[in-house]
């Protein structure tokens, strides 16, 4: 009885042993919890290498300190238990075969903290990875800086040094004879402030001569036809008086060129005209002008006129002015021009400038030079074989020439015709700079 007695209070101590160790690992999980949360990762360090020893002993008194040094619990909460005996305690940790999975897992915490350790490694091996990337992105960002540095040096001194030739080119001779291009030299001008007017070739009245029978004949032959160049006192035509039966001649009272013949042979005149002989070497230029022009015009002012096609010009003066205005508010005027040559035919429509008022300037362009060249007018001047492009500021204009106010000196030789050639070639050069 006595022996089953012993073993039943045996067994009774062994349980609440038993009940103590749990108890007191939950706390010390439960402390070491805290201390990873609060960030003293040493403290629990140590909470941990105290407990296991506590344990392995058996010693119930070194938990408590431990559990107290990890919680700070009061030491009195477990002084019952030291009422056993150290005896029953080693006992109860050589036979207590949940101790390995209690302490396996208070083992499974240390790892979680070793893992923790792992995160703070890892955390450590990412800062130092980031630390070089910055001090290589800065790295490189400097290089970068440097290299953009050194390049806007050699940009900036290669810009002053170019930017003469951004402009400039040099073409051979050869090219310039086959390309057609022509220079003149700047200098002063008269320009010229023209109104411009249409007309029409007509024959000078004075000029026509108109010839009749003196009296009733009969035609025996005409002599001559339309477009004969005839000379004065030249035999037109044979006639015979139907009064007498005498034949007599008509002869041309002026040189000039048949115009127009009505009659052939046989026929009977009186008081007809036979023919017409037109002295073209002086032509009229009829114009017309509208009421805002008739206010510039005067008689004697200069007249300049083309034909249609640009083929031929005249320069003569304003003879006539109209006194009052057609039915479609147009008033006639008129000039005389030099046609010994016949290209003036009457009927023929041209184009007249009348020269109303001059002005002399110190400078000026011929129109024909100017080109639009980046959002500028420029003409290019010519050195040797080199041309350059000027940009003027430019002043009043006629149909010829345009004032320079500034870009261009006097004397200066520039192109005047087929300047394209020089604008395509520096605007190549340009490109080819830029790349």
């Amino acid at each position: 009885m006595n022996k089953k007695m012993t073993r039943a209070l045996s067994n009774k101590h062994r349980l609440a042993n038993k009940h103590t160790l749990l108890a007191t690992l939950l706390l010390c999980l439960i402390g070491s919890s805290a201390t990873f949360a609060s960030g003293d990762h040493q403290h629990a360090n140590a909470a941990h290498s105290d407990t296991p020893k506590a344990y392995l002993s058996g010693n119930s008194a070194t938990v408590e300190a431990s559990v107290g040094h990890a919680h700070g619990n009061n030491h009195d909460d477990h002084s019952g238990h030291d009422e056993h005996g150290d005896g029953d305690n080693h006992h109860e940790h050589g036979d207590n075969k949940d101790s390995p999975n209690d302490h396996g897992e208070h083992g499974h915490d240390k790892d979680d903290h070793d893992d923790d350790d792992d995160d703070h490694h890892e955390h450590g091996h990412n800062k130092d990875d980031h630390d070089d990337d910055d001090r290589h992105e800065h790295g490189h960002n400097k290089d970068d800086h440097d290299d953009h540095q050194e390049h806007g040096d050699n940009h900036g001194h290669g810009s002053h040094d170019d930017h003469a030739d951004e402009n400039q080119t040099t073409i051979d001779p050869h090219q310039l004879a086959l390309a057609g291009v022509k220079t003149a030299t700047a200098g002063p001008q008269i320009l010229q402030q023209r109104e411009k007017l249409f007309g029409v070739i007509a024959a000078i009245d004075a000029q026509i001569y108109r010839l009749n029978a003196p009296y009733p004949s009969l035609v025996e032959k005409i002599h001559v036809n339309v477009g004969d160049q005839i000379k004065k006192g030249q035999v037109l035509a044979t006639l015979r008086n139907v009064a007498t039966l005498q034949s007599y001649s008509l002869k041309s009272p002026n040189a000039g060129e048949v115009t127009h013949r009505p009659i052939n042979a046989g026929e009977r005149v009186d008081m007809t005209p036979l023919l017409t002989i037109t002295d073209l070497n002086t032509v009229w230029v009829e114009m017309s002008a509208f009421p805002e022009a008739i206010e510039k015009l005067q008689v004697g002012q200069s007249v300049q006129v083309n034909d249609l096609h640009q083929h031929d010009s005249a320069t003569a003066l304003l003879t006539y002015i109209a006194p009052k205005m057609t039915g479609g508010h147009i008033a006639r005027a008129r000039a005389v021009i030099d046609n010994s040559d016949g290209h003036w035919r009457p009927g023929m429509h041209v184009k007249a400038a009348v020269t109303t008022a001059t002005r002399q300037v110190p400078l000026a362009v011929s129109s024909t030079a100017l080109q639009n060249f980046r959002n500028q007018k420029v003409v290019f001047s010519r050195q040797g074989n080199t041309f350059e492009a000027r940009p003027l500021q430019l002043g009043e204009r006629d149909d010829q020439y345009i004032e320079v106010l500034s870009g261009l000196e006097a004397g200066t030789e520039y192109v005047t015709a087929n300047s394209f050639l020089i604008k395509a070639d520096i605007l190549k050069s340009g490109a080819a700079h830029v790349h």
